[in-house]
């Protein structure tokens, strides 16, 4: 792998100046995309587990380069949302199993249907890994441009490029064509709207970290749960032409993995303590995007929380009903977003007292005192008592920050409507 990230960087680096430049990674499950990201990002060889579902990563490895990585579960309902994340994007990075030749024709259709859709740029450059070079019975990159049927892409410039993930062999080769292929893409005035709620500064402050994935067995709901999927898209159902963007936050281990994982599948998710920062974007229904922070005991990385704050149209912290020892910590970071000059004042907060079927468990009352709550003045709030496991509260309490936003954005847009006329 060597000097890598030296090498990338000096790819894109006279890119900084300009618009940023959004590569979007896709393919199918266990192709190595995460591999291929966390090598990228931090030069470290991270060995992953299936995902379950979907996981969303945006991250900027370089000044003036976006990555946004889809790492995708074999769940075909679930690759239909891949969409929300076309607008805006220069190049395409598609990831191929080069040893899975049972679904070469499956990883075909997805790549067809990516360059197809109506929401991306019609001769957006496109980039195929061929991963998994350095297993006995992978297929060549010969072999592979007949089985992807390459040649039938005339709108779209491409290269494929042979890869292992695990070593970093041909990741910079594979850039380095991309790269020119997007900077002709960008002189020959391929338009684009940039989906800035997406794009952030990746910064030097993860030092050393490494970053893990969240380790998760799934089991299934219980009827305490009900149709709360269903009842939550009935919330949001009249927003699909305006989406909404709400922050989860909040400590290490209060339970927002296991909320996110319930609203957006319907499953029961026990996790372990994350090491580090786990971000993930998802839209469990559409018209509400959900960006989640997952974040380590590491006081140095709830600093990067507001890299996400742009653009916030509701905030939902959690906090861990029987972690009575950590109130006031909670209570710090809370305030601490509050008094932020990239939040709007009047932007809805759902306080959500995760854990409330633990034994030792605080009362709503009692941790709305803690908190002092009180003294938030300038932005609607609610807070809820639920349990995570079971689903119960959760409807209740995105039913409430619903309203809330509702209200803000029409606010909003009544601001907006007086300062135009």
């Amino acid at each position: 792998m060597g000097l890598l990230m030296s090498r990338v960087m000096t790819l894109f680096k006279d890119w900084s100046q300009g618009s940023p430049s959004r590569v979007l990674m896709l393919g199918l499950d266990a192709a190595g995309k995460t591999t291929c990201l966390y090598k990228l990002k931090l030069n470290e060889t991270v060995t992953t587990i299936p995902t379950i579902g979907f996981n969303v990563e945006t991250v900027t490895p370089v000044p003036g380069l976006s990555f946004t990585v889809w790492d995708v579960g074999g769940q075909e309902k679930i690759r239909a949302l891949w969409r929300h994340y076309y607008y805006g994007t220069h190049g395409v990075i598609f990831v191929v199993d080069s040893q899975d030749r049972e679904r070469f024709a499956e990883a075909r259709g997805e790549l067809l249907a990516i360059l197809q859709a109506q929401e991306m740029t019609g001769n957006v450059p496109v980039l195929i890994l061929a991963n998994k070079q350095d297993l006995p019975g992978a297929h060549g990159v010969t072999k592979l441009i007949d089985e992807l049927q390459l040649r039938n892409l005339t709108q779209n410039p491409w290269h494929i490029q042979g890869a292992c993930a695990t070593t970093g062999d041909g990741l910079y080769e594979g850039l380095q064509q991309l790269s020119k292929m997007i900077r002709e893409f960008k002189k020959s005035g391929g338009k684009v709207s940039i989906f800035s709620g997406f794009i952030y500064r990746y910064s030097a402050l993860y030092g050393d970290q490494p970053i893990a994935l969240v380790n998760m067995s799934l089991t299934k709901t219980g009827p305490t749960m009900g149709n709360v999927v269903n009842k939550f898209t009935s919330a949001f159902g009249d927003w699909s032409k305006n989406p909404t963007r709400v922050l989860m936050l909040g400590l290490d281990a209060a339970g927002k993995t296991t909320i996110l994982y319930k609203l957006k599948c319907n499953e029961t998710v026990q996790t372990i303590p994350t090491i580090g920062f786990n971000v993930e974007t998802i839209t469990p229904v559409p018209g509400l995007t959900l960006t989640v922070w997952d974040v380590g005991g590491q006081e140095r990385l709830r600093a990067l929380w507001r890299h996400y704050y742009v653009g916030t149209e509701g905030i939902i912290f959690v906090i861990d009903s029987a972690d009575q020892m950590r109130f006031l910590d909670a209570r710090e970071e809370l305030f601490n977003m509050l008094n932020s000059d990239d939040i709007l004042d009047g932007t809805p907060l759902l306080i959500l007292c995760n854990k409330q079927d633990m034994s030792e468990a605080e009362s709503v009352s009692r941790i709305s005192e803690t908190l002092d709550l009180k003294r938030i003045t300038k932005n609607p709030w609610h807070i809820q008592a639920i349990s995570a496991l079971s689903g119960e509260g959760l409807l209740e309490g995105m039913t409430k920050i619903a309203k809330m936003v509702k209200n803000f954005k029409k606010e909003n847009m009544k601001k907006d409507h007086a300062s135009s006329s």
